[in-house]
């Protein structure tokens, strides 16, 4: 490690460190004023070293804690004495999943580090109830005044007990982004009462129940959320047992949480029925920008309208698309003509489409949909399909714009950069590669 001058994160495992633990300590003890991240991943195997040792103590052992902004390592903390327990923590995640039934200490840690926490990550399929996260062990409030980011997965029966008799505490005085499966977020109990002014982003993963508590306690009123900017819809089981006739008036309804402030992202988790009702919904928030509807199919005019609804509007994500119904008297090869003349241009700030596709895809008409849409869009510059279907995407768009009609449609695939759903802007080599292949192939058939 001396001769790592420049070192500034560490990843280490368990076998890797347990040989010879004091000499690994030793070492990064030495490098503290340089190492911004040490990531370790604990299991009850190794509870026996003294990782939390008084060698570790002062600005090292805050920096161990801190996760990166991806939050591709996770810490798993196993117990340890009050007095081994270090502090100054500002990102923490937490997780059961390797089985122990760790909420106690990751509660009791997490209160530890209250005056600096920024972000909290909490996945217990067993966890019950946060009041250990917001009162002590005498019962006082605890408030976390840093705390701007809070997620709370996997957690389906997730509660909160008796916070009512705190009624001027706000645990979350701060708190700008909330993800929580659980309906309790909208109770008169609810430690998140007092972040009405605070919050920007809302993921929420409902279920019926969840739906019939959202309405009857009138959550989202046109001043309520003044702030919010993003707001993320997940499902669990189905919301045909609300008093919402479709998906789209449930969405509707949510999305009245914006009547005040400007919603930048909206991402809908929800296989949407009613489509033709879409426009109306997210054309009364013409401040949207991204727009995420993986699970819902949607025909190739529903697609156009909501770009031409939507003019701040630069990523959209869909699910299969289809060509519909085409218009009186237009046949398939003339749609290439009618969609310029009719549409064109249209989406001044429509740069990104993600198409979500399934083993039944036709993705023949995948491209068509794709190259029309291009057509429309002029400034349409990346179109991403699952990695396992764009190269078979590309051979049929490459037939396509040789027949009649869609030969128009060349010079737009000249210019449109093809990814993969899972390594969006990541494989540049063979991104450049299938963009050198999509010119060829117009060259060929202009």
């Amino acid at each position: 490690m001396s001769r790592l001058p420049h070192m500034a994160d560490i990843l280490s495992s368990p076998q890797e460190i347990k040989s010879n633990i004091r000499a690994f300590v030793r070492h990064i003890k030495g490098m503290a004023p340089l190492v911004k991240k040490v990531a370790m991943t604990l299991t009850a195997s190794i509870v026996d070293i003294p990782l939390y040792s008084d060698e570790l103590r002062g600005s090292l052992v805050r920096q161990i804690f801190q996760l990166a902004d991806d939050r591709e390592y996770n810490v798993y903390y196993q117990p340890m004495s009050m007095d081994l327990q270090p502090t100054g923590i500002r990102e923490m995640i937490v997780s059961d999943k390797n089985g122990d039934d760790i909420s106690e200490l990751a509660m009791q840690l997490a209160r530890r580090n209250a005056s600096t926490l920024q972000f909290l990550g909490i996945t217990f399929s067993r966890l019950k109830d946060i009041s250990p996260l917001i009162k002590d062990s005498a019962g006082r409030p605890v408030q976390y005044p840093c705390l701007h980011k809070l997620r709370f997965a996997n957690s389906p029966d997730l509660r909160i007990s008796h916070y009512a008799s705190f009624p001027g505490a706000v645990p979350f005085p701060v708190l700008r982004s909330l993800n929580i499966t659980s309906e309790y977020f909208f109770g008169d109990e609810t430690p998140f009462r007092g972040n009405a002014q605070t919050l920007e982003r809302l993921d929420l993963d409902l279920n019926a129940r969840a739906v019939s508590v959202l309405k009857a306690h009138r959550i989202f009123t046109p001043i309520s959320h003044p702030r919010l900017g993003c707001v993320k819809l997940g499902q669990r089981g189905e919301l045909t047992q609300t008093s919402f006739a479709t998906d789209v008036e449930f969405l509707r309804f949510v999305l009245s949480v914006g009547a005040t402030a400007p919603v930048r992202e909206v991402y809908s988790m929800l296989g949407l029925r009613g489509l033709h009702s879409l426009v109306p919904v997210f054309g009364d928030h013409a401040s949207i920008q991204v727009l995420g509807l993986p699970y819902s199919p949607l025909q190739l005019w529903d697609v156009l309208a909501l770009i031409k609804a939507l003019p701040l509007l630069s990523d959209l994500q869909t699910f299969f698309p289809s060509l519909g119904s085409l218009p009186a008297g237009v046949s398939e090869k003339q749609l290439p003509t009618y969609v310029r003349e009719t549409y064109s241009p249209i989406g001044e700030h429509f740069r990104r489409w993600r198409i979500g596709t399934s083993g039944s895809s036709d993705m023949e008409v995948v491209a068509k949909c794709a190259l029309l849409v291009a057509l429309a869009c002029p400034n349409l510059d990346y179109a991403a399909v699952p990695e396992m279907d764009r190269e078979l995407l590309m051979a049929h768009m490459k037939e396509i714009i040789t027949k009649d009609g869609f030969r128009q449609c060349a010079p737009r695939l000249r210019r449109l950069l093809f990814g993969g759903w899972r390594n969006t802007f990541t494989s540049v080599q063979k991104a450049k590669a299938i963009r050198a292949m999509a010119r060829a192939t117009a060259a060929q058939a202009e």
